[in-house]
């Protein structure tokens, strides 16, 4: 959301304006998805590397819990 909101004050703040260039829309969409699949990726590795071990050991926890009962 950021990037666009970014792209959007680059197109209306800019002294030549570059939004009547097919190309430059084109670029801006596809680098904008480009980086959100990525950093979609890299959130989820970082969250799992951050939590993974702690989700585990409660899985684990609630696990024998339910065996005791």
């Amino acid at each position: 959301v950021a990037y666009f909101m970014a792209g959007m004050v680059v197109l209306y703040k800019y002294p030549v304006n570059i939004s009547k260039q097919g190309w430059f829309n084109a670029w801006f969409i596809g680098a904008g998805i480009v980086v959100s699949v990525l950093v979609y990726f890299l959130n989820t590795w970082y969250i799992h590397k951050l939590y993974g071990q702690h989700v585990k050991k409660l899985k684990a926890i609630l696990l024998q819990m339910e065996e005791a009962i």
